[in-house]
C-alpha cells in the first residue's frame, strides 16, 4: 500500500463528518463549561484543538485528494494544539483529558493502522508531558496511566474495526469482480478494462478482442450434467490463461462464451493467439468423472483500430466474426473484414 494511500482516510465525506461532529461536541462542551462557570482556559483548551481539527479536515476535503498527507496532518494538529494549550492554561482537567482523546478516535477511525497509531503515541506522549510538568510525580503518573490506557484502547479497537472492514470490502470487491466458477473476472471488469484499453492506448499495435464460444456445450450439459459442464468451464478459462500473456484480461462473459482482451497486441498476433488458444482446446480433453470431454470453440476476432474505437464497436465486430466461424462449421476461427472506408466515401 503506497504512503499516499496510508495516509488518506478511508472515506473523506466520513472523515469530515467525523470532524463536524467533534465541532459540535465543542459546543457542548462550550456550553456545559460555561453553566458550571468554568474559567476561560479550560474553554479555550476545548475549542481551540477541535476547532483546528474540524478546520483542517474541512480544508481535507478540498485538497485532500492531492494532498494527502493533509489527513495525517488533521490529528497531529489537534495533539500538538490540544498539548500545548493544557500546558500553558496548566489544566489537567477531566475536559483536557477528553479532548486529548478527540484526536485518537478520529485518527485510528479514519485513517490507517500506521498512521492511527502513531497520532496515538504521539497524544499518549504530548499528555504525559504536560502532567508531568504540571502534577506531583506520583499524581502524574496516576493521571497519565488512566488517559493513556483510554487512548490506547480506543485506538485498538477502532484499528481493529477498521482493518476487518477493509478485508470485508475487499472480499466484497473480490466477489463483485470475479466469476465464481471460473476464477475469471467477469464482464464489468472486461468492460472497464476494454474502455481504458481503448482511451490510454499508447501502443501503435493497437488493442484486440477475441470471443471464444464453446460448440454444442448445451450437449454437454443435458447428456453429461451441469457439474460436468461446470468442470468444463473451469478447464477452458485455465486454459486459455495460459494461452495469453501478462496484461491481457481473460472474461467469463456468461454462459459458455469468454472473452481475452489483448491490449497492445496487433492483428496478425490476435489471429496467431487464438488459433492457439482453438488449437490447446482441441488437443486437450476434459477427463471428468470418468468421461473423456472433447471441446471445440468458435473465435471471433476483432481488433482495434480497423473495426472501431470504441467498445461498441469493437464487441460488434467480434461478435460478428463468431456468428462467421459458426457459421462456416464451427471449431474456427473468424476475424471480420476491414471495411472499406474508401468505398464508403465515394
Amino acid at each position: 500500500m503506497s504512503w499516499r494511500t496510508r495516509c488518506a482516510p478511508r472515506d473523506q465525506r466520513a472523515a469530515a463528518r467525523t470532524a463536524l461532529v467533534m465541532a459540535c461536541a465543542a459546543s457542548t462542551c462550550t456550553i456545559g463549561a460555561a453553566a458550571l462557570q468554568t474559567g476561560l482556559h479550560v474553554l479555550t483548551s476545548i475549542v481551540v484543538p477541535v476547532a483546528v481539527l474540524a478546520a483542517t479536515a474541512l480544508l481535507g476535503t478540498v485538497v485532500g485528494r492531492r494532498a494527502p498527507s493533509l489527513w495525517l496532518a488533521v490529528p497531529v494538529l489537534a495533539v500538538a494544539a490540544v498539548s500545548y494549550l493544557n500546558l500553558v492554561t496548566e489544566d489537567t482537567s477531566a475536559g483536557a483529558a477528553v479532548c486529548v482523546l478527540y484526536p485518537v478516535i478520529y485518527a485510528a477511525s479514519q485513517l490507517r493502522a500506521g498512521p492511527a497509531w502513531g497520532c496515538t503515541a504521539l497524544a499518549v506522549a504530548g499528555h504525559t508531558l504536560v502532567v508531568s510538568r504540571l502534577l506531583p510525580p506520583i499524581e502524574a503518573a496516576t493521571n497519565a496511566l488512566y488517559v493513556d490506557i483510554a487512548a490506547v484502547s480506543l485506538a485498538a479497537l477502532f484499528v481493529y474495526s477498521g482493518r476487518r472492514q477493509d478485508e470485508l470490502l475487499a472480499r466484497l470487491e473480490q466477489r463483485a469482480a470475479v466469476d465464481s466458477l471460473t476464477g475469471l473476472v467477469n464482464r464489468r471488469v472486461l468492460d472497464e478494462a476494454v474502455k481504458a484499453a481503448l482511451t490510454h492506448s499508447d501502443c501503435d499495435a493497437g488493442t484486440a478482442m477475441v470471443l471464444v464460444d464453446l460448440d454444442h456445450f448445451k450437449k454437454i450439459n443435458d447428456t453429461l450434467g451441469h457439474p460436468v459442464g461446470d468442470e468444463v468451464l473451469v478447464h477452458v478459462g485455465q486454459q486459455l490463461l495460459s494461452c495469453v500473456r501478462h496484461g491481457d484480461v481473460v472474461s467469463r462473459m456468461g454462459g459458455d462464451e469468454l472473452a481475452v482482451l489483448m491490449p497492445g497486441t496487433s492483428r496478425a498476433d490476435a489471429l496467431h493467439a487464438a488459433h492457439r488458444m482453438l488449437e490447446r482446446l482441441l488437443a486437450d480433453p476434459v477427463q471428468v468423472e470418468g468421461h473423456s470431454v472433447e471441446l471445440s470453440a468458435s473465435i471471433g476476432v476483432a481488433h482495434s483500430p480497423e473495426h472501431g474505437s470504441t467498445p461498441r464497436e469493437l464487441y460488434a465486430a467480434a461478435d460478428a466474426a463468431l456468428y462467421r466461424a459458426k457459421r462456416a462449421g464451427r471449431a474456427r476461427v473468424r476475424v471480420e473484414p476491414v471495411p472499406d472506408l474508401t468505398a464508403q466515401t465515394s
